[in-house]
């Protein structure tokens, strides 16, 4: 069931100004800079739905130079982003090493749209065996299999769950 965020439309504008016209995010600015510990919280998972969290904090700091509170949460808010993203990339170098130690090769797919921010999901493509790449990962790297949708299953799609790794791996 969805949950509602209270000031939702306002945090879509602010993040629609910054990621998209970050000249013009003195407005966003204020509008963050108005919410409290809770409302920001939310501003970030909605940032993070829609994949501009790095986006949009940049331009936020950018623009917010002299409110200084609001300055500290946005870096602290990059610097988490930043450790998610390095933890996941970590991740993602391991299983690509394990799988082509395994005889798997493999292709990390990954579309440049949501650059400089990485997405909730880590993409591979492999023609190994599908028997051999789910092996890997679960006797290997210790992931759980996730349920798979009709459509996964026509496309020979499986996702992945690895401990210590909040994107799943496709």
């Amino acid at each position: 069931m969805a949950t509602t965020i209270s000031n939702e439309k306002q945090h879509l504008q602010a993040l629609s100004l910054l990621t998209l016209a970050p000249e013009n995010a003195a407005g966003a600015v204020t509008h963050i800079a108005s919410l409290d510990a809770p409302q920001r919280s939310e501003l970030l998972e909605l940032a993070d739905s829609h994949h501009v969290v790095v986006r949009s904090l940049m331009a936020a700091a950018a623009a917010a130079w002299e409110k200084t509170g609001l300055q500290h949460w946005v870096q602290e808010s990059l610097r988490v982003e930043q450790e998610r993203i390095e933890n996941a990339l970590g991740f993602l170098h391991r299983i690509c090493r394990e799988l082509e130690m395994a005889g798997c090769p493999v292709t990390v797919m990954k579309s440049l749209d949501h650059w400089p921010d990485l997405g909730n999901d880590l993409d591979l493509y492999t023609t190994a065996d599908e028997h051999d790449v789910c092996r890997v990962f679960v006797e290997t790297l210790g992931a759980h299999i996730e349920p798979r949708s009709w459509g996964d299953r026509l496309a020979h799609k499986w996702n992945f769950s690895l401990p210590g790794l909040r994107e799943s791996v496709e």
